[in-house]
C-alpha cells in the first residue's frame, strides 16, 4: 500500500505507470515527460493553499506586408481608372474612323470558277486578271454558231459557183442571139437598099409614062413589086427589134445582188460569234482599280452567281479618316487644314489634311460612338492621309483615329 502524500500548496508529482499511462484519456505533456498531474489530498486541519496567479497569453502581431500590398493594389486601381478617364474625356478631343472605297468584283455571267489568281493582301493593278469563269452552254452555243457559218459559208460557194455556171451559159446563148441580131440587121439593111432603088426606078417610070412613052402595065408591075419590098423590109425590121431585145435579155446579171441573202447570213453569224465570243471573253475577270485584295470569297470548282461577290478591292488612294467633331470644334476647322492624328498600328502621328466637313449631322458608328453620349449626334469630318517619303503609310479599315487635345 502507498503511503499517503503530504499536500504542501502545489499538486503532488508522482511516478505514472505504464498501465495508468496506456488507460488515459490522452497522451498529455506531462505523459510524455513519464508524469501525471493528480489532484492533491487535503488534510485535516490544514489552510487551503493559495491559488497560483494566472500568466496573460500574448496576442500575435499583425506583420505590415499585407496593408502595403493590399494599400498598392488599390492605389494601382485608382491610378488605372484617373487613366483611363483622362484618356476618354480629356486626353484626345476627337475620335474618328479609317473608311475606303470598297469595290465588290461580280462575276458578269452565272457560272463555274475555273481559277483565283489572287490572295488576300495582295496588291494588283489597274486591268489585272483576278478570276477565271467558264460556262458550259456558252461554249456550246458558241460552237453551234461556228457550225452554222461553216454550213452558210458552203451555201454561199455552192451558190456561187452555180451562178457562174449559169452566166456562162446566159453568156453563150446571149453571144447567138448577138450574132442573129446583127445577121437580120444586115438582111435589113440590105433589103431597105433594095426597096430605095426600087423607088427610085418606080419615080423614074412615072416620069416616062406621063410622057407616054411607058405603058400602064409596067408600071403597075413595078409598083406591085415595090410594095412587095415594102413590106418585107417591115418584116425585117420587126425582126430586127425582137432579136435585139432577146440579146439585152441575156446581158450578165449583178451577182452581188444574187448572193446578197447567203452574204447577209453569213455577216449575221458573224455578228452573232463576235458577241458571244465577247461574253465569254468576259470570264476572264480583271481588276477595274488598282489596290489591295480585302477579300476572296470564292474558290475554284463553285458556283458563281450574278449577285455573289467573289473578290473585294480597297481601291488604292480611297483611304480617308472620318472625324467625328461637335459643333463647336467643327468651327475650329477648315478645309485644307493639317492635323496629327493617333491611328492604330502606328506608332508616330499620322499627318491628315482637312478635305471636307459634313453639313449634316449623324450618328457616329459603334466603335465611336462609345466616346461620346449615348444619342449624341455628331458632326463628320473628311480627312485625307499625307504620304510621308519616311515611311510607308499602311492603313486598315475601321481603324480608330484619335485626336489629340495637343500636338504630342
Amino acid at each position: 500500500m502507498t503511503p499517503p502524500s503530504v499536500g504542501s500548496g502545489s499538486d503532488q508529482v508522482r511516478p505514472v505507470s505504464p498501465r495508468e499511462r496506456s488507460a488515459s484519456s490522452g497522451p498529455g505533456p506531462s505523459a510524455l515527460l513519464g508524469y501525471s498531474r493528480v489532484p492533491r489530498t487535503q488534510v485535516l486541519g490544514a489552510a487551503p493553499p493559495p491559488s497560483a496567479p494566472t500568466a496573460s497569453t500574448p496576442v500575435p502581431q499583425q506583420k505590415p506586408k499585407g496593408r502595403w500590398f493590399l494599400g498598392s493594389l488599390v492605389l494601382a486601381l485608382v491610378a488605372y481608372g484617373v487613366t483611363q478617364v483622362w484618356n476618354v474625356f480629356w486626353r484626345y478631343q476627337a475620335y474618328g474612323v479609317v473608311v475606303g472605297r470598297e469595290v465588290q468584283v461580280s462575276p458578269p455571267w452565272a457560272g463555274e470558277i475555273e481559277a483565283v489568281h489572287v490572295r488576300e493582301g495582295e496588291h494588283v493593278a489597274q486591268g489585272a486578271l483576278l478570276f477565271t469563269l467558264k460556262n458550259l452552254d456558252l461554249q456550246q452555243e458558241r460552237t453551234r454558231l461556228i457550225d452554222e457559218l461553216r454550213i452558210a459559208q458552203a451555201d454561199l460557194s455552192a451558190e456561187l459557183a452555180r451562178l457562174q455556171s449559169e452566166d456562162s451559159e446566159r453568156d453563150e446563148r446571149a453571144r447567138e442571139a448577138a450574132a442573129q441580131y446583127y445577121a437580120a440587121w444586115a438582111d435589113l439593111l440590105e433589103e431597105e437598099a433594095r426597096l430605095d432603088v426600087l423607088q427610085q426606078r418606080l419615080e423614074r417610070q412615072m416620069q416616062l409614062f406621063r410622057s407616054e412613052i411607058l405603058s400602064l402595065d409596067a408600071i403597075e408591075q413595078l409598083r406591085e413589086e415595090t410594095g412587095g419590098q415594102h413590106d418585107k423590109v417591115t418584116q425585117l425590121r420587126q425582126a430586127v427589134e425582137a432579136l435585139r431585145t432577146r440579146a439585152a435579155g441575156f446581158a450578165g446579171t449583178d451577182l452581188d445582188e444574187r448572193l446578197r441573202p447567203y452574204a447577209l447570213r453569213i455577216e449575221l453569224l458573224q455578228a452573232d460569234l463576235e458577241r458571244l465570243g465577247t461574253r465569254l471573253a468576259q470570264g476572264e475577270v480583271r481588276a477595274p482599280v488598282p489596290g489591295k485584295v480585302l477579300r476572296r470569297d470564292g474558290f475554284v470548282g463553285e458556283r458563281a452567281s450574278l449577285d455573289r461577290v467573289v473578290v473585294t478591292l480597297l481601291e488604292d488612294g480611297s483611304e480617308q479618316v472620318e472625324l467625328y467633331v461637335s459643333q463647336e470644334e467643327a468651327a475650329g476647322l477648315a478645309p485644307g487644314l493639317e492635323l496629327e492624328l493617333e491611328i492604330a498600328p502606328h506608332a508616330r502621328p499620322v499627318r491628315c489634311r482637312v478635305e471636307a466637313i459634313g453639313t449634316h449631322f449623324a450618328q457616329p458608328p459603334p466603335g465611336v460612338g462609345r466616346f461620346s453620349i449615348v444619342g449624341e449626334q455628331l458632326l463628320p469630318v473628311k480627312l485625307t492621309p499625307l504620304a510621308d517619303p519616311e515611311r510607308t503609310l499602311e492603313l486598315r479599315l475601321g481603324a480608330l483615329a484619335k485626336l489629340p487635345r495637343s500636338p504630342s
